[in-house]
């Protein structure tokens, strides 16, 4: 199998906090968070087509896409748009990966514990969205250095 890639259109949102029903004790995702995931869901079905969920461990690479705000001045634009000002701002990396794996569960994969290597990143852009890479995991000689190093 090949790197399964798309993209999600629209600014970039994070997996709200869970919410609580004082009476029974039950949580729940907000409407918000839940229409994101199924938009990310939804995109990703696109793309895989006829293919069923994925098994076994998998790497997940997301570019998280941010707009400048438009009271941005043209020289911090460019300075954004270059990369030379990253977006340090809300919602953080986290929270972009929770919405992004709860919104994959049972379509690319079968459950988000599959995935054994998580790299995320957020960058301004003319365009709003998320990049998203789903590959194969292969053991790499970076990964037996690492180990070798922590043992």
């Amino acid at each position: 199998m090949s790197a399964i890639c798309f993209s999600v259109p629209g600014e970039p949102k994070g997996k709200g906090r869970p919410r609580f029903v004082r009476k029974t004790g039950r949580t729940y995702t907000d409407a918000r968070t839940l229409s994101y995931e199924t938009l990310i869901g939804w995109t990703a079905s696109q793309a895989m087509g006829a293919l069923d969920p994925l098994e076994g461990p998998l790497c997940l690479t997301v570019t998280a896409r941010f707009t400048p705000a438009a009271s941005t001045s043209r020289k911090a634009c460019a300075l954004m748009l270059s990369g030379e000002i990253p977006p340090a701002k809300r919602p953080d990396p986290d929270n972009i990966a929770k919405a992004v794996m709860d919104g994959l569960n049972g379509v690319v994969w079968v459950d988000d514990a599959q995935v054994v290597s998580l790299f995320i990143a957020k960058r301004y852009a003319e365009k709003p969205g998320l990049d998203i890479v789903i590959r194969p995991y292969v053991a790499t000689e970076v990964d037996s250095a690492r180990e070798r190093a922590v043992a």
